[in-house]
């Protein structure tokens, strides 16, 4: 993956599957999004890698 030094926001909602349940973690809006720098480790490289195209 070659994203590197890159400030991205994004809304999104994180989903538990656990026993054949399904539970809301966590949630981020447009009016609050989740801000990072891609490449330095804060968030899991398949989350970046899912967003370069984006």
């Amino acid at each position: 993956m070659e994203i590197t030094n890159k400030y991205m926001r994004v809304a999104y909602t994180l989903y538990s599957h656990r026993n054949g349940e399904c539970e809301e973690v966590e949630k981020t809006t447009r009016e609050q999004p989740f801000g990072f720098l891609t490449g330095v480790g804060y968030t899991l490289d398949s989350f970046e890698e899912n967003l370069k195209d984006l």
